[in-house]
């Protein structure tokens, strides 16, 4: 039988492995996607579909709102074109709501936006389009967007 210690007792050795401490699990970053087509949703839960990422959804804008204030993700994909209500109607309430103010929303479209409402999506924070959507390209939003973790960080050292 072995035995592994929580912490190992060779600080007082010197031994430098002494200052490891058992791996903890990372935190899922959570996600929500408020998008009233379902193989919009698929593509984009694929695209995130990685052990870092729990995904919640809605299918429109108001259930979107909801589950904002409910769940707290740390990201929304956010449709502009959705029966219930437009999306930049979302985004202005999600950032009039003190809960959900502070959360980053990326607006995922595949409408052209025309010069009139180029200014609308300020206080978007990344804009995603549908016909650009990879899985590399979903990722690096995500990235910029709710930053990066320290293994990205180490990674990238």
């Amino acid at each position: 039988t072995l035995a592994i210690p929580l912490q190992l007792d060779g600080a007082r050795t010197g031994d430098p492995l002494a200052a490891i401490e058992p791996a903890t699990p990372m935190a899922l970053d959570r996600v929500l996607i408020i998008d009233d087509n379902e193989i919009e949703r698929y593509a984009l839960r694929q695209s995130l579909s990685t052990s870092r990422y729990e995904v919640i959804e809605a299918v429109g804008g108001y259930d979107g709102l909801r589950l904002a204030r409910q769940a707290r993700p740390d990201g929304i994909f956010l449709d502009l074109m959705m029966p219930d209500v437009h999306g930049f109607e979302v985004l202005k309430m999600l950032k009039a709501i003190e809960d959900t103010r502070h959360i980053p929303v990326v607006l995922f479209t595949s409408q052209h936006l025309e010069s009139h409402d180029r200014e609308r999506p300020a206080a978007a924070h990344a804009l995603l389009m549908k016909n650009d959507l990879s899985r590399d390209n979903v990722i690096d939003t995500m990235h910029r967007v709710c930053g990066q973790t320290e293994t990205d960080n180490a990674r990238n050292a």
